[in-house]
């Protein structure tokens, strides 16, 4: 038999699961999930000198050098509560937000070796980096509600409204960090820049300063960052700050768009993801 050496080669690959039977194959495989968290438990916080203080610690110190900066120097008046209530609460928002985009862009690459030698699906790696950026949240979070009550606040009562903002964040950084990595496997390089995004990013969003202080007729440029809607509805429920509709709409529609986009994608990919590996 004759092979035609100039005919084309057809790459024949499998046909993608349905959403259904995707999702079942992550549920099938929550214990690898577990397994892997309660690694980086113990990595994060009991093999560690300072363990879980360290959490406590980070965020007290860059908030203690931004009120004396911002507070006392520069004279930024934040609201009607205390700067440091002000710049906790966005930077609990922001590090979440950049934990999750950070690592969870860099998930596929990071965990290569468990992806070859074990069938799994891929999209259980930047879903473990949420678990694992939500242990950090909540003690910065309970920081937060501790301080609020040493200087003499009580959440909002709005505070109920907590589940919802904190799905928005997760949503707007899971769906961005999962099209990163969409991007990271066939472009490589892109992973170099990742870190350097989201520091220079924190300067572009209302965590250390208050959107007011920026001219009117150029407020809207700030508000087209969607972390600028997020914040605002951080510090609507835990203050009653007044909302930016405009701009925690925007927030709401970037987070489900891109996480939906994102895990269509993705699933769709994800055997060409497992080939450039």
């Amino acid at each position: 038999m004759e092979i035609n050496l100039n005919k084309p080669l057809q790459i024949i690959t499998p046909e993608p699961l349905s959403y259904r039977e995707y999702f079942q194959e992550l549920w099938r495989n929550r214990h690898i999930l577990i397994a892997l968290y309660n690694r980086n438990i113990k990595q994060q916080y009991v093999q560690t000198k300072l363990g879980i203080a360290w959490a406590v610690l980070k965020p007290s110190i860059i908030v203690l050098v931004f009120t004396v900066l911002f507070s006392w120097f520069i004279k930024i008046k934040a609201g009607d509560y205390p700067y440091a209530l002000f710049a906790l609460s966005g930077l609990i928002a922001w590090n979440l937000f950049s934990i999750i985009f950070n690592s969870g862009s860099q998930a596929i690459k990071t965990n290569a070796e468990i992806i070859k030698k074990k069938s799994i699906p891929l999209l259980l790696f930047p879903i473990l980096t949420v678990a694992d950026a939500l242990n950090d949240w909540v003690i910065s979070f309970v920081l937060m509600l501790l301080l609020m009550l040493f200087l003499g606040y009580l959440p909002h009562l709005s505070i109920v409204l907590l589940p919802l903002v904190l799905a928005l964040n997760i949503l707007l950084a899971f769906g961005a960090a999962v099209w990163l990595s969409l991007l990271n496997i066939r472009f490589r390089d892109i992973n170099q820049f990742v870190p350097y995004l989201v520091n220079f990013s924190i300067w572009l969003t209302p965590v250390f300063f208050p959107v007011t202080i920026i001219p009117e007729p150029y407020g809207w440029i700030i508000n087209l960052n969607p972390m600028t809607g997020i914040l605002n509805m951080y510090r609507y429920i835990l203050f009653g700050e007044i909302l930016n509709l405009s701009a925690c709409l925007w927030s709401c529609f970037l987070a489900i768009s891109l996480t939906a986009t994102s895990i269509h994608v993705f699933i769709r990919k994800e055997g060409e993801m497992i080939d450039n590996l």
